[in-house]
């Protein structure tokens, strides 16, 4: 029998495997998958430890840069803290893709 949900660090393996990145929406952290089916464990995961995931996503964490290797060489300061370029863009084009829909 299989796990009902991963570990976080099972998740985030996962996800760098698979090239899935985490987004955010209003419920939380959750998968930007592009329309492809995840396993139900990952998806578990990304719910029990949402909390963690979205205080990790604040901060910038590489482990969750859609862009990992290149995660650190595209830091700024955009006013208020220092971010990663490519983390923000990927937000921003999340966010201008969900009000565009709900227009």
């Amino acid at each position: 029998m299989s796990k009902a949900y991963m570990s976080i660090q099972e998740a985030m393996q996962y996800c760098k495997a698979h090239t899935v990145f985490l987004v955010h929406t209003d419920n939380g952290p959750d998968l930007w998958t592009n329309g492809r089916k995840m396993p139900m464990p990952l998806r578990r995961a990304i719910f029990k430890h949402r909390e963690q995931l979205a205080t990790m996503m604040q901060a910038g964490d590489k482990q969750l840069c859609p862009a990992r290797d290149l995660h650190f060489l595209h830091w700024c300061w955009n006013g208020e803290r220092e971010v990663c370029e490519l983390c923000e863009q990927v937000e921003d084009s999340m966010t201008a893709q969900d009000n565009h829909r709900s227009a």
